[in-house]
């Protein structure tokens, strides 16, 4: 990021989020309104199907792996994230993300 600006807002509003396994972190249907990317552990997105059946949209194990299902920053989530085992992700705010990129 070039925008030392930019760079320092985002520094200030990170959020180190903490979460235990089989914890929600985004719902279906919900905007979590951040950028996420997972630092440790596992998450799966998945949604149910009106049959019950869960079906898996993506499964994250890798430092650094986004947490987003569409890569629509901002938008609603079209599937849940869970935590398959206990992690950690890094958050920022989608606003700045999005001003960053509208300003760039």
């Amino acid at each position: 990021i070039a925008d030392d600006g930019l760079l320092k807002r985002l520094e200030e509003k990170a959020e180190l989020i903490e979460l235990k396994k089989g914890e929600l972190y985004i719902m279906e249907g919900k905007s979590c309104g951040k950028v996420s990317f997972l630092l440790e552990g596992a998450v799966m997105g998945w949604r149910q199907e009106p049959d019950g059946r869960v079906q898996v949209d993506s499964f994250l194990v890798r430092s650094g792996a986004p947490v987003i299902s569409d890569g629509k920053i901002g938008q609603v989530s079209p599937v849940n994230f869970t935590m398959v085992t206990s992690g950690r992700i890094l958050a920022f705010p989608a606003e700045i993300i999005k001003e960053g990129m509208e300003s760039s």
